[in-house]
């Protein structure tokens, strides 16, 4: 195998771990229903939002729902006056 190919290999496989303990981090703090504080688990945890969502979409396929605040809509310069 050339050494490319066990790099991506070696990434790959750290890719998963890495995913894989942000989920059971997220399973851990949050139960089944909650909202996630995208935020504050990106600080206290040091991942970025990013990879949190993703985490929570990876959990959602898996049968583990969490919710993701929404947006909220800012009223148009127009709406303000």
């Amino acid at each position: 195998m050339s050494e490319k190919v066990v790099s991506e290999v070696i990434t790959a496989q750290t890719r998963a771990a890495f995913e894989q303990k942000v989920k059971d981090k997220l399973k851990a703090c949050y139960s089944q229903g909650s909202e996630v504080n995208v935020n504050e688990f990106s600080q206290k945890y040091g991942v970025r939002t990013s990879n949190v969502r993703k985490a929570v979409e990876a959990l959602e396929k898996e049968g583990y729902v969490l919710k993701l605040p929404t947006a909220v809509p800012r009223p148009k310069p127009s709406e303000q006056r």
